[in-house]
This record gives C-alpha cells, sequence and structure tokens, in this order.
C-alpha cells in the first residue's frame, strides 16, 4: 500500500470502506465505518496522550490492560517487538523466545559500543579547527 509519507491510513480507510460497502448493506455498512472512525480518532489522541514522542508500546500496554480487566497494571505487562528479533514469522516458545530477545540486546549493545567508539576516535582524529 505504500509507505506513512504516502499517507498509508487514508488509502488503507478508502479500500476497507469500498469492501465494507460491498459486503454489507448500507445501514450496516455506515455503522461500522462510524465506529472504525471513531475508534481511528480514540487511537490517535491515545498515543499522543502518552507524552513525548509516538509512544506505541505505552499506549498498546494501557489497551491491553484495559481489555484484560481490572487489577493489571500496565507497567507489569512486558511487551516484546517480535519483527525486531526475526523478521521472518514462526511459532516460539518461551525458551525461544528469550533466547532471541537475549541475542537482539546483545546485539544492540554491540553496535552502542561500536558506535560510541567510532565516535571517540572520529573526535581524536579530526582536528575541529580545519
Amino acid at each position: 500500500m505504500g509507505n506513512r509519507k504516502g499517507q498509508l491510513t487514508p488509502a488503507l480507510n478508502r479500500q476497507l470502506f469500498a469492501v465494507l460497502a460491498a459486503a454489507c448493506a448500507a445501514p450496516e455498512a455506515a455503522a461500522i465505518k462510524k465506529d472504525v472512525l471513531q475508534r481511528s480518532k480514540q487511537v490517535k489522541s491515545g498515543i499522543r496522550g502518552c507524552g513525548g514522542p509516538k509512544c506505541f508500546f505505552d499506549f498498546g500496554k494501557a489497551e491491553l490492560a484495559g481489555f484484560l480487566g481490572g487489577g493489571v497494571d500496565a507497567k507489569q505487562l512486558v511487551l516484546v517487538d517480535l519483527t525486531e528479533l526475526s523478521p521472518a514469522s514462526k511459532a516460539l516458545d518461551v525458551a525461544a523466545l528469550s533466547a532471541q530477545v537475549q541475542e537482539y540486546n546483545l546485539h544492540s549493545q554491540r553496535t552502542a559500543y561500536l558506535e560510541m567508539s567510532a565516535k571517540e576516535k572520529l573526535v581524536v582524529m579530526v582536528n575541529p579547527v580545519d
């Protein structure tokens, strides 16, 4: 469908509403469209309301805690973005997931260390006056 710069949401909404119009009677399609647009506004304001830059994880945790019912604190929930761990689709058990999370964390630490080392070398090697 494109990317965010290409106005992905309006294009998807047009297709979604066209499918709804073809699959449902007019009153049902209108009711579903109204609900989708209302929920879209709630999600948009919820993501922006988390403070700071767009925070999808915090919003997702709050939504999940609300879905699970009372007594569940969003701060207790642990979300792992599997697309960061492995772009391929596969079923994981707890041990495999933990191993991939550990591998990802080590990779992130190594990358940060290499980046920091490169910046330090550049400061030493490049004369700011020149």
